[in-house]
């Protein structure tokens, strides 16, 4: 593999890394208390860091401030801490309540390995520091022991946390969390490999045998395997939330679509009630980008105030107005009790609107897409589509969804 293509692999994977990590920071922020999540998001942010410094650019920015052998010290360490983390968050996952006492357990070797790494690196010379791994350079105890150090915690900490990942993935019955952590496990089967080689080098070189020609492919390995293992680690924890958000469209869809065909019903109910909007939520602006959730809010807000508005036209409705169990039937009944409500004709014997849909709010929503869809052709009017909603993108109704009200509430 080229060097420009693990260079432009190695930042794809950076950029892809700090997406997941602004994403979690959010979800720790709106759940602090959760500690798998922190473990998670502590873990991204090793990656991202790791991968960041070894992007050449960045890397020798980080030598040239802060001595040669710098960035590659960073990267080690943001691996190791990483792996903690991960390691961590199984922990949690698996003991609950009882896992802080294994975590701090782990801390043991985490920290020696980190402090036999800086001591390595405090006594290797500048031209080690700068390439510990360089082959040509020959036996050098201080590289020897900085590679070893972190290979050996890698191959137990990777090890470790590739046991848990098969084990979840075994007894999880969602099948999306069980191919999440496939993907998760297949990510660190390729890092533990890399490891086993990053030791084999290791130790070749360190007796003097760094010319094998098996030395040499172990070498070119190591780096693919490493950024293989973190595109698929990237795709495995994104994989639950993308495939969410996939299966999501086909309800936003179906939203969308009754909410602009319940518009007539609702207009007409609204022109007879003005009181019946609920109140308006003032969001932030970058909250109003989220299109998504926007039409879900529309809709449901839609058909609760459809209903709303159906329980005040009772007033109007006397039992012998009782409607036929079709929604053309209903329909009728509407129009002429809205009629009755503008000539002021109150009924003398109230009677309520029975109810058509069904034991939620969805089947409601079904049931009146048809009433609205009777009540805009017994009008004339066309069935609402395109050009309505395109005609309240241009004059936005009152409880519209789709258009924040900056004024509402002031």
């Amino acid at each position: 593999m080229s060097l420009d293509l693990i260079t432009a692999a190695n930042a794809v994977v950076a950029g892809a890394l700090w997406i997941g990590a602004a994403n979690k920071a959010l979800q720790v922020w709106r759940a602090p208390e959760d500690r798998p999540l922190r473990a998670v998001t502590a873990t991204v942010l090793g990656m991202a860091l790791e991968f960041t410094v070894r992007l050449s650019p960045v890397g020798v920015a980080v030598d040239a401030v802060c001595g040669p052998g710098t960035a590659g010290l960073v990267a080690n360490l943001s691996a190791l801490m990483c792996t903690y983390c991960l390691l961590a968050f199984f922990l949690y996952a698996a003991h609950d309540a009882g896992g802080d006492r294994q975590v701090r357990l782990q801390l043991v070797p985490l920290v020696l390995t980190m402090v036999t790494l800086i001591l390595a690196f405090a006594t290797a010379t500048p031209r080690v520091r700068a390439h510990p791994t360089d082959l040509s350079l020959g036996p050098q105890p201080a590289a020897a022991v900085y590679e070893l150090s972190v290979a050996a915690y890698l191959c137990y900490s990777i090890g470790t946390i590739l046991r848990w990942s098969v084990v979840c993935m075994k007894v999880t019955e969602q099948r999306r969390l069980r191919r999440s952590l496939a993907l998760i496990s297949a990510a660190f089967a390729l890092a533990l490999v890399a490891s086993v080689l990053r030791t084999f080098v290791t130790v070749m070189t360190w007796i003097g045998a760094a010319g094998l020609d098996a030395v040499r492919v172990a070498t070119s390995l190591t780096a693919p395997l490493v950024l293989a293992g973190g595109l698929l680690f990237v795709v495995g924890i994104s994989y639950p939330a993308a495939a969410g958000m996939v299966a999501t469209i086909p309800v936003w869809w179906s939203h969308r679509r009754d909410f602009t065909a319940l518009y007539p019903l609702w207009r007409a109910l609204h022109d007879a009630f003005p009181d019946l909007q609920l109140p308006t939520t003032r969001y932030r602006r970058w909250r109003r980008l989220a299109w998504l959730t926007r039409t879900h809010r529309g809709y449901y807000r839609r058909v609760i105030e459809i209903k709303d508005g159906l329980v005040q036209l009772a007033a109007y409705c006397s039992p012998d107005d009782s409607p036929a169990g079709d929604a053309a039937g209903y329909a009728r009944l509407v129009r002429n009790a809205i009629d009755a409500k503008a000539a002021g004709r109150a009924a003398v014997s109230p009677h309520p609107l029975a109810s058509r849909g069904g034991q939620d709010l969805n089947s409601d929503a079904r049931w009146l897409v048809a009433v609205s869809h009777a009540f805009a052709t017994a009008a004339g009017a066309p069935p609402a589509g395109t050009r309505r909603i395109r005609a309240e993108r241009r004059f936005p109704s009152p409880d519209s969804a789709f258009v924040h009200r900056p004024w509402a509430g002031r």
